[in-house]
């Protein structure tokens, strides 16, 4: 393992150790959402720092995950069971400021030797090594990293909010695709208001991340080369990582509600030096009426299905996809149809993350 690598598992680390030393501390007293304003803020009267900790907030979650993948003996089977978690502490609002701080752990219960190449392929693990850290197979045990770390304003009237800092996204292109011991997230500096019209806008600049499956935070460039990259038409695989420069992603996102229960949302990613992508979505819900036949005759009754229309049109460097989703449900039932229209713009398969 590189030196940097080193570097960056023993930051978050300590940045763990930080989050657990806060976490004894904290006295875990508030029981509103970290996302509501608490009703004695900084925005309606004054505050002290003695206050403004002591009524912040404790939050955390505890994971349990198995993974196995058998391939009746050829190629190897594997298997992962892992236990892990986050801790975090989040302040009180003073002058519409807060700040937070959490850290994730992930313990290795029984897992098999990731560290040995399949005798079959010569290809290292790929699934079950995401549970832990994809840099580096031998470190499965007493994983330590920093989660969350960043100061939060949110304006008076409500309707404004600046994060600064690493953070958790969930947007079409930047989200947590929490399928592993921790979600992926992000290092930037991101916005979000909402006008008298509810029309909602969020964007921001993006310069670091912290895949899912590792325990370390990289560059956005750095970031493109921690998975496998893929195989060009040739069979052969990508090396281009290391020849990437960014100077990070910039997104921005718009939805609009409109008339008779419509709402378009469009968004943009533009990763500099690299790709762009954008997105267009239109969203159409309502209730129909529904015939019921019991008694020898149609009656109406009230509707009980709700319908809900989707139309996407997505322009990313590998794929365009044009598609319309349907969607029926009633109470617990809910049935999707769809179809998608994909045109690949070139020929190159670029894998998911483990």
């Amino acid at each position: 393992m590189s030196r940097r690598a080193m570097d960056r598992s023993n930051g978050g680390r300590y940045g763990a150790t930080f989050v657990l030393a806060l976490g004894v501390m904290a006295a875990a007293q508030a029981q509103q959402s970290e996302h509501d304003i608490p009703s004695n803020d900084s925005l309606r009267g004054a505050s002290h720092l003695y206050d403004i900790m002591k009524r912040g907030e404790l939050d955390g979650r505890f994971r349990l995950y198995n993974m196995v993948t058998i391939n009746d003996g050829t190629p190897a089977d594997y298997h992962a069971v892992a236990f892990g978690g986050t801790l975090g502490f989040t302040s009180q609002r003073w002058q519409g400021v807060r700040f937070k701080i959490s850290g994730g752990y992930t313990f290795d219960l029984a897992t098999s030797d990731l560290t040995r190449p399949d005798p079959v392929t010569g290809v290292a693990n790929r699934y079950e090594i995401g549970l832990f850290d994809v840099n580096d197979p031998r470190h499965t045990n007493d994983l330590a990293y920093l989660h969350e770390f960043h100061l939060d304003w949110l304006a008076a009237n409500g309707r404004s909010q600046v994060v600064f800092g690493k953070q958790e996204l969930n947007t079409p292109f930047l989200n947590p695709q929490d399928g592993r011991m921790h979600p992926s997230l992000f290092e930037g500096i991101w916005a979000q208001h909402r006008t008298r019209h509810s029309m909602a806008l969020q964007g921001g600049w993006i310069y670091r991340v912290a895949p899912r499956g590792a325990s370390a935070w990289y560059p956005v460039d750095e970031s493109m080369s921690v998975f496998p990259l893929g195989r060009n038409v040739y069979g052969e695989g990508a090396q281009h990582g290391e020849h990437l420069k960014s100077a990070g992603i910039f997104a921005a996102g718009i939805k609009q509600p409109l008339p008779r229960k419509v709402t378009i949302t469009a968004w943009n990613l533009h990763t500099e030096n690299v790709f762009n992508s954008a997105l267009v979505q239109m969203d159409a819900g309502g209730r129909g009426p529904m015939e019921h036949v019991g008694t020898g005759r149609a009656a109406r009754r009230r509707p009980s299905w709700q319908q809900h229309e989707r139309l996407v049109a997505v322009h990313a460097p590998e794929r365009s996809l044009v598609g319309v989703q349907r969607t029926f449900a009633e109470r617990a039932w809910k049935i999707p149809l769809a179809i998608e229209l994909h045109a690949h713009n070139r020929p190159w398969a670029l894998p998911d993350a483990p």
